[in-house]
């Protein structure tokens, strides 16, 4: 595996782990203990979206070789896949969540309501796992192997 792919993986790692902890303490902060529950059980759906973001980023990770000396393109590109695979992992989750309670396909509106609030609450998180991400672009060193 390339250092690309183990940087993507751990990103999408800890987006999603950032993501969790935030909304546990943010329904805690504002609705005690029943928040806390609440962010918790996010648990389930952001395993399930997470899955194929992990599998895309395996795929991904050995195509993409980011300019060290380019911080600006790092950035953009980091921020660019971290919203691409926070928007997968709703996708991916809304979908197959529904279909197992509803035993049914989502409708387009539920969804696109799903991915309004998911944006309004993970969309700074994701910005900034993006901005790491891409720093951390920018101090690979890209060798011959890869």
């Amino acid at each position: 595996m390339s250092r690309t792919t183990l940087l993507l993986c751990r990103a999408i790692v800890v987006e999603f782990a950032v993501i969790i902890i935030s909304f546990s303490l943010f329904g805690m902060l504002y609705y005690g203990k029943e928040g806390f529950l609440t962010g918790i059980s996010l648990f389930f759906p952001i395993i399930i979206g997470a899955l194929p973001c992990l599998l895309i980023a395996l795929f991904i990770g050995n195509h993409i070789k980011p300019n060290p000396q380019q911080l600006f393109e790092n950035i953009f590109l980091g921020v660019i896949l971290m919203f691409l695979f926070f928007l997968i992992a709703v996708i991916t989750a809304a979908v197959v969540l529904y279909f197992i309670m509803e035993g049914r396909w989502i409708h387009s509106q539920i969804l696109s309501e799903i991915l309004t609030l998911s944006f309004y609450g993970g969309g700074i998180q994701t910005l900034g796992v993006g901005i790491w991400l891409g720093g951390k672009f920018c101090l690979i060193k890209q060798s011959s192997e890869e």
